[in-house]
């Protein structure tokens, strides 16, 4: 067992006896390795709307990914979207904006 006073992982003390069973490290990776396979996947996600590779989402590519899912919003219902999830106004979505959303969503 590994005191989890000297680690800093008490939150992975599931039992709070000050120390990480084998159980508990194998919960505590467990969970990172979810978190890390569900970035994984929002960063593919994410690589589906950022067309030119640029880091951000314009307004246009996210146009352009929702014609090719069938969806035509108006100019008005865009820019809503656009709106509620460039968080900073700069005219772009980040990865971080983008995965905000996305947990909004879920």
């Amino acid at each position: 067992m590994v005191s989890t006073q000297s680690t800093g992982i008490k939150s992975s003390d599931l039992d709070s006896d000050g120390k990480m069973s084998l159980h508990e490290f194998v919960v505590m990776v467990q969970s990172e390795a979810a978190a890390q396979k569900e970035n994984e996947d929002l960063y593919k996600a994410f690589a589906m709307f950022d067309k030119n590779g640029d880091g951000t989402i314009t307004k246009e590519e996210l146009r352009s990914v929702l014609t090719q899912l069938g969806e035509t919003p108006s100019e008005k219902e865009l820019a809503a979207m656009f709106k509620d999830a460039d968080k900073d106004g700069d005219d772009r979505i980040t990865f971080e904006e983008f995965k905000f959303m996305i947990e909004m969503v879920d």
